[in-house]
């Protein structure tokens, strides 16, 4: 889009077989209805020059399941995605007004976070809901703001900010305290350290994956261990404090996390596991004296990792260029600090 402004209706109805939309930077506003019915849309992606989405603007985009809102926007106009496939949705800090029935009729929708304590949000209960009048997700955001009077007065569930998430967003095992799976998307979520009286001590294999709508995660203290595919395909995940008692990192287990820039990893663990941190955007790592080993591409294609720091002089490196890269052809253009005549000093001279 090449211009300021997309004119109301201009799109409207007209994308059948487009599935991606793209707005351009320079775009200050959506206009009314502009892609209203454009049935065949999966996911929108705005710059961070958009500042109002207006009425009905996406209004029917019946498939519409990915909409990352960027910190520019101001106002959301009514009805702007009603009828839309969304299953989550993020209002950063700048959104100051929700017109209403904004969300109405979203029948997959399970979490909202509404960042501004003081968003103006139209008070009808179709602002947010699956089916006229009701909405079975969960609303998230300052304690004391406008997001948890809305929410209060409509009757719909409501977490501040830091709350521990509710025990019945977990499928848990209870023999072995290990969480199963997460069934939410919110975007920041306090795991419990105890879910209906027992200890979390796991994380179970794929518990978080491709939950794409989960920016931060605090993990409990007693965790012992995070399965393979933990966080894989969170593809909004930003950073992560692994607390002091984990052993046990799995295979592939922050996969894909594309936004994750920062992970402490603490003394105890035991190994990074193979593609551990593949096609993230780790700038810096620092690994343990404890662990043993680094698995098969484990850094592989880091873009951003400029340092790692491998504290274990006999750690096993998988021999292979891909372990540690950032760069598409086979090479690591940042720094590998690890003691003299150590395994980690031999694998950067290859």
């Amino acid at each position: 889009m090449c211009t300021s402004f997309v004119h109301g209706s201009e799109y409207a109805g007209r994308f059948y077989n487009i599935f991606s939309i793209i707005i351009d930077t320079g775009v200050t506003s959506i206009g009314e209805n502009a892609f209203a019915s454009c049935s065949s849309v999966k996911d929108v992606t705005f710059h961070n020059t958009v500042t109002r989405i207006s009425a009905h603007a996406f209004d029917g985009c019946t498939s519409l399941e990915i909409v990352e809102i960027p910190n520019s926007v101001t106002e959301i106009g009514a009805c702007a995605f009603s009828h839309t496939a969304l299953k989550y949705a993020c209002l950063p800090e700048s959104v100051k007004r929700v017109g209403s029935c904004a969300f109405m009729s979203c029948g997959k929708l399970t979490d909202v976070t509404i960042t501004a304590p003081d968003c103006v949000i139209n008070e009808s209960a179709d602002t947010f809901s699956n089916t006229t009048g009701v909405f079975n997700g969960l609303i998230s955001g300052a304690k004391g703001s406008t997001a948890q009077k809305y929410a209060e007065a409509n009757s719909y569930g409501f977490k501040a900010f830091g709350e521990e998430m509710p025990a019945k967003y977990f499928e848990f095992d209870a023999d072995t305290g290990t969480v199963l799976s997460y069934n939410g998307n919110a975007s920041e979520v306090v795991i419990p350290s105890k879910i209906n009286g027992t200890d979390v001590k796991a994380l179970g294999d794929f518990c978080f994956n491709g939950c794409s709508g989960l920016r931060t995660v605090t993990l409990p203290k007693g965790l012992t261990s995070i399965g393979d595919s933990a966080f894989a395909y969170c593809t909004n995940l930003q950073g992560v404090d692994i607390p002091k008692g984990v052993t046990a990192l799995g295979e592939s287990v922050f996969f894909d996390c594309i936004r994750l820039s920062h992970v402490n990893i603490p003394e105890g663990v035991e190994e990074i596991d193979k593609n551990a941190f593949q096609y993230s955007a780790i700038k810096s790592i620092t690994i343990p004296k404890s662990s043993t080993g680094i698995g098969y591409f484990a850094f592989y294609q880091c873009d951003r990792l400029s340092e790692i720091v491998i504290l274990t002089p006999s750690s096993f490196i998988y021999n292979d260029c891909g372990t540690i890269l950032n760069e598409t052809l086979y090479r690591f253009a940042g720094t590998i600090y690890a003691p003299e005549s150590s395994t980690a000093h031999s694998y950067a001279d290859k």
